[in-house]
């Protein structure tokens, strides 16, 4: 078995609202989709004050968890699969164009 982790974060352009669960779960399923994962089940946490989300998406492949920070327009994520390699520069294209935003650090290893 092999496995891929990649970590990092986003920073978010002004129209993308990272305070909506609807928004983020939208965004992250469209992500999990996008990059041919099923997501198996789903769980959020809204905080206030100040506002933010996580999100966790159980995967069939592993997880992936995004944690939203709107007042510095930051999504932080967190993508593990252990069923395939994940391509690094190809996710990281997927998370930035479903986040609206780009990638200011991320960090990647494999098992």
């Amino acid at each position: 078995m092999e496995g891929s982790h990649l970590v990092g974060y986003i920073q978010v352009g002004k129209g993308v609202d990272l305070s909506s669960v609807g928004a983020v779960r939208s965004m992250g399923k469209s992500v999990c989709g996008e990059a041919g994962f099923r997501v198996v089940s789903e769980h959020h946490y809204k905080f206030s004050k100040p506002d933010g989300i996580t999100f966790c998406f159980i995967l069939a492949e592993s997880h992936m968890v995004v944690h939203t920070w709107p007042e510095e327009r930051k999504l932080f994520f967190d993508v593990f699969s252990c069923h395939r390699r994940i391509n690094p520069k190809k996710m990281l294209l997927i998370l930035s164009s479903n986040f609206g935003g780009s990638v200011k650090k991320a960090a990647g290893m494999r098992y």
